[in-house]
């Protein structure tokens, strides 16, 4: 190279500030601050508990299957009074398995005396429908509440049987809708 030809050097280099390991810092730890702040990631949305009252009045069973943690009932408060409303469920956090795991969907199944074929789930992740539907279930992929109304409605008219839906806890209180 340069040294030994005259050509240029070249040099590329790069600099590390000092390390700021020895002050003290702010660390964010997930029990306390996140779980803390669980409660502000929930909204129930105005149509929640009129559409749950509305399938009841139908004759029909509304039960939730939930990957919610424990402590969200205390976290969220009025966002997620409509549970009151609903006619039972299964919570991931009892069972120890989550959506999109066959396993507690059968665990529904079993507790609830379900036949699948007289189920309309619904659910706003694609992997959680399409559990749902292997299993023989009508499945419904929450996208926006007139939408999943409209689709549900349809499946009902369409069938001659009650149904059941499987997921209504998550899809009426995500924030995203």
């Amino acid at each position: 190279g340069g040294l030994s030809n005259g050509a240029p050097l070249l040099f590329r280099g790069a600099f590390k500030p000092t390390s700021s390991i020895s002050k003290p810092q702010r660390t964010w730890n997930f029990e306390t601050e996140t779980m803390d702040r669980l409660g502000e990631c929930v909204e129930r949305m105005e149509y929640a508990i009129p559409w749950i009252e509305e399938m009841k009045a139908r004759g029909l069973q509304v039960l939730f299957l939930s990957d919610y943690p424990e402590c969200l009932p205390e976290k969220a408060g009025q966002a997620i009074d409509f549970i009151l409303h609903l006619d039972g469920g299964v919570s991931s956090w009892e069972e120890k398995c989550t959506k999109p795991d066959e396993k507690i969907y059968r665990i529904l199944f079993k507790r609830y005396q379900l036949i699948p074929s007289e189920c309309v789930f619904i659910d706003d992740h694609e992997d959680n429908i399409e559990t749902a539907r292997k299993l023989g279930m009508h499945a419904v992929r929450f996208i926006d509440y007139k939408q999943a109304h409209s689709e549900v409605n349809d499946v009902i008219r369409n069938q001659n049987s009650c149904f059941e839906s499987g997921d209504i806890s998550r899809m009426l209180t995500d924030k995203e809708f």
